[in-house]
């Protein structure tokens, strides 16, 4: 099959299946902006490519997802991602508050400089934050971690919603309190006040597939479904997996025109601007038959460190035992 892309951005067909295994055409189509200083984003004049493979912080699995592959076409909402720095008000500052603000979507958070907690006659005691002059928004510097200190291999405690975290101490740990850092990215709402405490992790970039909560919707993968139903995904699977972003970022389907506000996510402390009304279409062709393809914005990434707005689209329609008859498969489309 021939693409035909009459955008300025990006784009690629592939067949994949869909949850029920029946054979599905996928159209991907990604623009890319730049935003500093601007109310108004503009046109980058390099495009990103399409990326087909996760994108984590350090080694895959024993880091944080900082891009989502843009094969991931089940979205059922379109999920935000941010990519930031966190700057104090002022040089050398100890905290900070950092808020990001999508249309609807607002999230915070409160940020320290690094610390640590002593113990001291049965209590314990967190450390003054130390100063700094912008500390990484990524799941490495959130409430989790492996403790695998404990004599015992039952007794070895990680956090199931961020392995890769800071902050955890098993309750047998054999770790000295001291030498464990707490996070730095923490809910304002409920603060950490000592080791027993065990917040939600608060994440702005997108989570792995493997954590939780993803990993409660992938389904079981048994005995039964290895003998009944591989390769096609197990029958309790839920198209919430598909859902990557952090808590509180994803919405129904954005379409553009939102105000996206950034506050102390960059070095000059807020950017403003809103997000490109742009009317994305797709199509393809067999034989005689002219079928469109829904395209829906499920995914939005706020590149705060290199100022780019990245937008991904994807469509799709069932095509079983239609592919070799595929003609060509159309993308076009720009600003409103």
């Amino acid at each position: 099959m021939q693409l035909i892309n009459r955008t300025p951005f990006r784009s690629a067909v592939f067949v994949d299946m869909d949850c029920h295994g029946t054979e599905t055409l996928v159209l991907t189509i990604k623009a890319t902006y730049e935003f500093a200083g601007s109310d108004e984003p503009r046109l980058a004049e390099a495009q990103k490519d399409l990326l087909f493979t996760d994108l984590y912080v350090g080694e895959p699995g024993a880091s944080s997802l900082l891009y989502e592959s843009d094969a991931n076409w089940g979205r059922q909402t379109t999920d935000v991602g941010l990519m930031a720095y966190a700057y104090p008000p002022r040089e050398s500052g100890r905290e900070t508050d950092v808020a990001l603000r999508v249309g609807g979507l607002v999230k915070g958070a409160h940020v320290f400089g690094d610390r640590t907690v002593s113990g001291l006659l049965g209590t314990t005691r967190l450390s003054a934050p130390q100063p700094f002059e912008r500390i990484p928004l990524i799941y490495e510097r959130a409430f989790g971690g492996t403790d695998d200190s404990p004599e015992h291999p039952r007794d070895l405690e990680s956090e199931p919603r961020n392995p890769v975290g800071r902050g955890l101490r098993a309750r047998k740990s054999r770790k000295p309190p001291n030498s464990i850092m707490l996070p730095n990215i923490e809910d304002p709402q409920n603060l950490i006040s000592g080791f027993g405490d065990r917040p939600a992790p608060v994440g702005f970039t997108f989570v792995a597939k493997g954590w939780k909560p993803r990993s409660d919707y992938a389904g079981t993968y048994d005995a039964a479904w290895q003998r009944d139903r591989m390769p096609l995904l197990p029958k309790d699977f839920d198209p919430k997996f598909y859902t990557a972003a952090s808590e509180g970022l994803s919405a129904p389907f954005l379409s553009g025109g939102e105000l996206v506000d950034l506050i102390n996510l960059t070095p000059t402390r807020r950017e403003r601007f809103v997000i490109p009304t742009l009317d994305i279409h797709g199509a393809f062709h067999i034989d005689a038959a002219h079928t469109p393809l829904t395209m829906r914005l499920d995914t939005i990434v706020i590149d705060a460190v290199n100022t780019k707005l990245v937008m991904v689209w994807h469509g799709s329609h069932p095509v079983q035992g239609l592919v070799d008859d595929i003609r060509w498969v159309l993308a076009e489309g720009g600003r409103v």
